[in-house]
């Protein structure tokens, strides 16, 4: 009688395994923060209804929505090929579809272009609050692999950045008041 586990580890190098346990860890808890992605979308939605164009606030959503939908469809494929067992298709999946790691983190980077400056100021300071801790929840789950980490810190950052400036340069004067 063979052991699973001990097949799909025997052909591979002990780095392959570390690196794909890795990954198990990072995509575990990527799966476990959907549906709690959904309710900060649900209430950054909220938040800017009202204030902000309904135009731009469904631009937004869309990116959001589309990024967790390809973020839905990247954890099955990860968990079809981890039901394999076999380490290097675990790392060929994750390796073949290295552009996810871009995408994902920009569905909360435009998040700004919506909310910086448009709101009440405690509606716009809960939304940074709610940004912020989609960041560091991200960062937490993603600290077992820590080049994909960065990967997403450096683009979520990016993200946030380009879509304040582009706010500011856009909608000069869009401070409501206080």
């Amino acid at each position: 009688m063979s052991d699973p586990l001990y097949e799909s580890v025997e052909g591979s190098s002990q780095a392959d395994w570390v690196e794909a346990t890795r990954l198990s860890i990072l995509m575990k808890g990527m799966e476990a923060s959907q549906r709690p992605a959904l309710l900060v979308l649900a209430v950054l939605t909220g938040l800017c209804w009202g204030h902000v164009s309904v135009w731009l606030i469904a631009g937004v959503l869309a990116i959001s929505i589309y990024v967790a939908v390809v973020r839905t469809v990247f954890l099955r494929g990860y968990a079809r090929v981890t039901a394999s067992g076999i380490v290097s298709q675990q790392l060929a999946y994750v390796r073949d579809r290295a552009w996810f790691w871009i995408v994902n983190p920009i569905g909360w980077g435009v998040w700004p272009l919506a909310f910086h400056g448009r709101l009440p100021a405690q509606s716009e300071v809960v939304c940074w609050m709610l940004i912020a801790g989609v960041g560091g929840v991200a960062i937490a789950w993603m600290s077992a692999h820590l080049r994909l980490a960065r990967i997403f810190l450096l683009t979520y950052l990016g993200g946030v950045t380009v879509s304040v400036a582009l706010a500011m340069v856009i909608w000069p004067d869009t401070r409501t008041s206080m």
